[in-house]
């Protein structure tokens, strides 16, 4: 039997329970993405994305001159408004995606996945205060110049 043949038998032997799973997990790994903090209603508060106070922090740690911050915060603020319209466009992908998805499913299937759903949120609101600690110190090594934007 060739490779294909035996794809293929492998595929058809794939029942519905796997299709339902394969786009479950489609679905769960979008709405990790959705839930990443500072992307949605927000403003980008998080993650360094407010210019004000990036542009704060910078003057406090690099004695920037007045000059200097005059000259950096339309930078800032021209990325906050970029990471806005990206975040925007990000959760239009996700959406339009589900909806697809959720147009190939049967009702039920679909009940399935509202539960899976309710149950990651349920699970990631659980792990809030764990992100929180992970969060600091990553925010702190960036801080450090540990990783880039």
């Amino acid at each position: 039997m060739t490779q294909s043949k035996e794809v293929q038998r492998c595929q058809k032997h794939q029942g519905p329970i796997t299709t339902i799973m394969t786009w479950a997990l489609m679905v769960l790994v979008s709405g990790v993405l959705v839930a990443a903090p500072g992307w949605a209603g927000d403003k980008g508060k998080h993650h360094g994305h407010d210019p004000e106070k990036k542009l704060q922090k910078l003057t406090k740690k690099l004695e920037l001159t007045e000059e200097q911050q005059a000259k950096v915060k339309p930078i800032l603020e021209q990325k906050h408004q970029q990471l806005q319209a990206l975040h925007k466009q990000m959760k239009e992908i996700r959406m339009n995606a589900r909806a697809q998805i959720e147009a190939e499913l049967t009702p039920e299937q679909v009940g399935k996945l509202k539960e899976l759903r309710d149950k990651h949120k349920q699970c990631k609101e659980g792990k809030k205060g764990k992100h929180g600690k992970k969060h600091k110190k990553n925010y702190e090594d960036h801080e450090k110049g540990m990783h880039h934007d």
